[in-house]
């Protein structure tokens, strides 16, 4: 199970990220420019990262964290059908994916 970890202060590391979901087990955490993605090997560790690390403070910033839907959904589909697949998360995974900084709404 992959979590979709936005509001991520620029100051935090990767290394700091990893070492906070991994308290809850095997874990890879891949961190973006303000968000990052945490893939769990076993699903119910990820569930116990959410509902720990919901709203934990990281560099003066307040994480926010959603559970991401699988990526072969939608290979970077239209963005208002990734908006109804599964919001936010995707949104901003498939611009990242494609070199976009911004989405038109």
């Amino acid at each position: 199970m992959t979590l979709y970890v936005k509001n991520i202060s620029f100051n935090v590391k990767q290394d700091r990220l990893q070492r906070a979901f991994s308290k809850f087990g095997e874990v890879h955490v891949d961190l973006k420019k303000g968000f990052a993605f945490a893939e769990f090997v076993d699903k119910r560790d990820a569930e116990e990262a959410l509902d720990n690390l919901q709203g934990a403070n990281f560099s003066g910033m307040n994480i926010n964290i959603k559970v991401r839907t699988t990526t072969q959904e939608h290979p970077c589909m239209p963005a208002t059908r990734v908006l109804q697949a599964c919001g936010d998360a995707c949104l901003l995974a498939c611009s990242y994916a494609e070199g976009r900084t911004t989405v038109a709404m």
